[in-house]
């Protein structure tokens, strides 16, 4: 099935060809997607936390200090790229926020976005989780791609953050 897609993408490539007047130039808009969760602030704080250290083959924390990291995350199945490997910081405003922005990719120009929390009513957090990302490749819809793959990572992330601020044992950490 990926082989079937990448064959698509080159006939598209070849058969409207990849000159920049025809490369979309809004590659990098900001994606944005909100939802609540139920469960209090700090839990879902805590989640997004776990998240960070749950899946070493693919992401690690090569430094903290006071609320900023370093993290290194291999990315794969990127449209046209394959994989890519970003070294990107982090910043804490506990419970509120956590910002992060590129370092350095072996593939990636862009990668940056931000997460927020604040409390949506009774035991409820609104989680908003906003991504850029770059590949830097002048395709024909090049944005498009990018955009929607930023969007399905997203809302695999906030699922993935409300599946763990809901357990049990997470959510009684008030």
């Amino acid at each position: 099935m990926a082989n079937m897609r990448r064959w698509i993408l080159c006939g598209l490539i070849l058969g409207f060809g990849a000159s920049p007047a025809m490369a979309e130039c809004d590659t990098n808009a900001m994606v944005s997607q909100t939802m609540v969760i139920n469960a209090p602030v700090k839990a879902v704080w805590e989640a997004m936390r776990t998240l960070r250290r749950s899946d070493p083959a693919h992401r690690k924390i090569l430094s903290s200090k006071a609320g900023d990291y370093v993290v290194e995350e291999k990315f794969d199945g990127i449209p046209v790229i394959g994989s890519a490997v970003c070294t990107y910081k982090e910043h804490e405003t506990p419970m509120q926020k956590l910002q992060y922005s590129l370092l350095k990719s072996d593939k990636l120009k862009a990668f940056d976005g931000e997460w927020n929390l604040r409390p949506a009513g009774d035991n409820q957090t609104e989680v908003k989780l906003s991504s850029r990302t770059d590949a830097g490749i002048s395709i024909p819809f090049a944005g498009t791609i990018t955009r929607s793959r930023t969007a399905k990572s997203i809302t695999r992330r906030l699922e993935e953050v409300r599946e763990i601020a809901t357990r049990p044992q997470v959510a009684s950490k008030q």
